[in-house]
């Protein structure tokens, strides 16, 4: 028999859990497990420092192995190469604004080697951080 009350309800939802959700930028947020959120996190305030996939594991609280199981699942990619994307997003950023030299940038974005910096760099967006630079300016 039909409900007689004006509240809609998800059919796989109770009413309690009808309230609004707040936003994510994963498109499957929802089902995601809740350490992705705070690794994400982790990795956003500390890309600038020599951190790798064992840091992200343990602010998961996992082991490596399955830590890095667990996030490739749940997000599609592994966890370097999330973190490696977080990286040269902000390195293509600065290298697009200027006032900094290409070893500055591969400091500022976590890479202690400014030659393996321009070969990752060159791998991710086909040109040289400098060749980069000409165009964006």
């Amino acid at each position: 028999m039909p409900s007689s009350t004006n509240h809609e309800q998800s059919p796989t939802m109770g009413p309690e859990e009808t309230a609004a959700r707040p936003a994510s930028t994963r498109p499957d947020a929802g089902s995601a497990p809740a350490f992705i959120a705070a690794v994400e996190d982790f990795c956003r305030l500390n890309f600038a420092r020599p951190i790798g996939v064992g840091d992200m594991a343990r602010v998961a609280n996992m082991s490596r192995f399955h830590f890095s199981r667990m996030f490739e699942r749940a997000c599609g990619t592994s966890p370097g190469r999330y973190l490696a994307r977080i990286r040269l997003e902000e390195a293509k950023r600065l290298v697009a604004a200027g006032g900094t030299t290409v070893k500055e940038v591969a400091q500022r974005c976590g890479y202690g080697d400014a030659n393996y910096f321009c070969k990752v760099f060159r791998k991710s967006f086909g040109v040289s951080p400098g060749a980069f630079r000409r165009t964006a300016s």
